[in-house]
């Protein structure tokens, strides 16, 4: 319906909710590229599986659609809305703070932007608004989806804890997460505390000790199931690249690693290791903040566009590698 109109005959109510939940979508749009920050979706890769046979058969762009974009940003509102509600009553929550980048990562995400062929204009200080700018900026080109990625490492990772603070990325005063009791112990615990509120219980504690505790488990168990979701993705992206070892693609570095660089294909989005004892005109040095190897010659940056070949693929270990084809 919101991208074309259609809706099924039988869903009447639904037809006359939708129009109104778009209007939602774009006031809720406009009030948060007022205050800087970045929209949540973005294009990521997408696993194709062969259900009979249980194997991976492609890996392709998957772009959100308006449909995502509509609950992304209702989603972020019903979070920021209990955020406010909690401290306004003085009760501790689980809350998500995301720090400020300092100055100097600023300039190394500004660097990193150069190398794809944009100027962020972040100044010395990068702001929401600006972080915004930017966003415009990338959405949309080609190289997007290999500069969000870099983009979204620079800016750090968000944690929980329950002295509440503003998240950078999204450019919230307040934020916690509320909306997925069923698949995040960290909304549950936001739920529960609400509920003993509504049910006329004031005992609570300010920066409670143990909801601090329970944050930093969290915090823990998050980080261990992202390897876990990472480690996966990569032993089957590597099963399915063994099918196309000596292939040819366009690439772009995203990471510099002590032992090589990470690049990322242009099409289908998955990652491989060039190593640098593989690389022509070394050794190499990678630089403190690893945005840049070095050699007496040559020097592989972040964002540089690569001409890289399939060189092997161990799916047990989840590892790809490329080597140069120049």
């Amino acid at each position: 319906f919101l991208d074309r109109g259609a809706v099924s005959d039988n869903l009447a109510p639904v037809r006359a909710m939708l129009p109104w939940l778009r209007t939602v979508s774009a006031r809720l749009g406009l009030s948060r590229a007022r205050r800087g920050g970045v929209e949540m979706h973005r294009e990521e890769a997408s696993i194709v599986f062969d259900a009979a046979k249980g194997v991976a058969t492609g890996v392709a762009a998957y772009r959100p659609t308006s449909a995502h974009v509509l609950i992304e940003r209702a989603m972020v509102a019903a979070n920021e809305a209990v955020a406010r509600w909690l401290v306004e009553r003085g009760v501790p929550g689980v809350f998500r703070v995301h720090d400020e980048p300092t100055p100097e990562r600023a300039a190394e995400i500004a660097e990193f932007a150069r190398n794809f062929g944009f100027e962020a204009g972040f100044g010395a200080r990068l702001s929401p608004l600006s972080l915004t700018a930017f966003d415009h900026q990338i959405s949309g080109s080609p190289l997007e989806p290999a500069l969000r990625s870099v983009l979204l490492r620079s800016l750090g990772p968000a944690r929980y804890t329950v002295h509440a603070g503003g998240h950078f990325g999204l450019a919230a005063p307040l934020y916690l997460h509320f909306t997925s009791p069923i698949r995040r112990y960290a909304d549950l615990a936001v739920h529960r505390i609400v509920k003993r509120y509504l049910h006329g219980d004031r005992g609570f504690v300010p920066g409670d000790p143990a909801l601090e505790a329970v944050s930093k488990h969290i915090n823990a168990r998050a980080r261990a199931a992202a390897r876990a979701e990472n480690d996966r993705r990569r032993m089957v992206t590597a099963a399915y690249m063994a099918g196309h070892v000596g292939e040819v693609f366009d690439a772009r570095v995203t990471r510099v690693r002590p032992f090589g660089l990470m690049a990322q294909i242009d099409t289908s989005l998955i990652e491989g290791t060039v190593p640098f004892d593989k690389l022509p005109g070394g050794p190499y040095e990678v630089d403190a903040g690893e945005a840049h190897a070095r050699s007496a010659t040559r020097t592989f940056a972040i964002g540089m566009a690569l001409r890289v070949k399939v060189v092997s693929a161990d799916a047990s270990l989840g590892r790809i590698e490329f080597g140069l084809d120049e």
